[in-house]
């Protein structure tokens, strides 16, 4: 007949799978509250691409703070206590990924905002504008360009020593002043054809409107310095479409091969 004391005793209840959710949360925590601690009070400003190397060096030291307060707890804290601050580390840390994808989606729409494309681009508008640009202009910011007005995208050939073709879908801003400008200069298309045919190998700059639509009038200019200076109407053009490569790389929409 067994004694009383072979008979099995009660199982110890396992800590670890409390240690384990424990020290993930709290390194996760420490790496959303260190990275924007560090975001917020220790990025100098115009530091540039070094500012989120900075700041995420404070996120991976809340980490080690993390994991060493989940360390002590998982080792110290009785059983029962280990398992409320697990529970709360679990929450706490759903709540760091929701603040986070929060900030990703507000961080997204303010670039949007900023570069423009928060609103939408106008309908396809049946024309297309060419523009070559000769190496006499030491100001030139492309090669060759040419806009779609039905995608609404820009594709040049840049004017540096690469020559890398880039392509980039316009902004509303960049596509509203583009169909002002056809507007007016249609107006103006016999003041600005006349007087800018520059004889003698002299063009330094080429512009043309292609309209898919019959009847609408297409029309094409070569034009040099004077005759930009002399005409307020191809001047704008030159400045419109000239602003085109250089905001779509700086806002990050221009996609470029060589």
């Amino acid at each position: 007949m067994a004694s009383s004391s072979d008979s099995p005793g009660p199982h110890p209840r396992r800590r670890w799978p409390s240690v384990l959710l424990l020290l993930g949360s709290l390194a996760w925590i420490g790496l959303v509250a260190g990275t924007a601690v560090g975001a917020a009070w220790f990025v100098p400003e115009g530091s540039g691409l070094a500012g989120p190397a900075i700041a995420l060096g404070f996120g991976v030291l809340g980490v080690g703070i993390g994991l060493v307060l989940g360390a002590v707890l998982g080792w110290k804290a009785p059983h029962g206590l280990l398992r409320a601050a697990a529970a709360v580390g679990v929450v706490l840390a759903l709540l760091a990924a929701g603040l986070v994808a929060w900030r990703i989606v507000a961080d997204r729409a303010e670039r949007l905002a900023k570069a423009g494309m928060d609103v939408p681009l106008p309908p396809p508008a049946g024309f297309r504008i060419e523009s070559r640009v000769s190496e006499l202009d030491e100001m030139r910011r492309y090669r060759e360009l040419t806009v779609d007005a039905d995608a609404w995208t820009a594709t040049w050939v840049a004017a540096g020593p690469e020559s890398a073709t880039c392509t980039a879908r316009l902004i509303p801003d960049e596509a509203h002043a583009l169909l002002r400008k056809r507007a007016e200069l249609r107006q103006a298309l016999d003041r600005f054809t006349s007087r800018c045919s520059p004889a003698g190998g002299s063009t330094t700059h080429f512009y043309a409107l292609r309209e898919s639509a019959p009847g609408q009038p297409s029309w094409e200019v070569a034009a040099d310095f004077q005759c930009l200076q002399e005409n307020s109407d191809l001047s704008d053009l030159h400045r419109i479409l000239g602003r085109i490569p250089i905001d779509a790389v700086s806002h990050g929409r221009a996609e470029c091969e060589s």
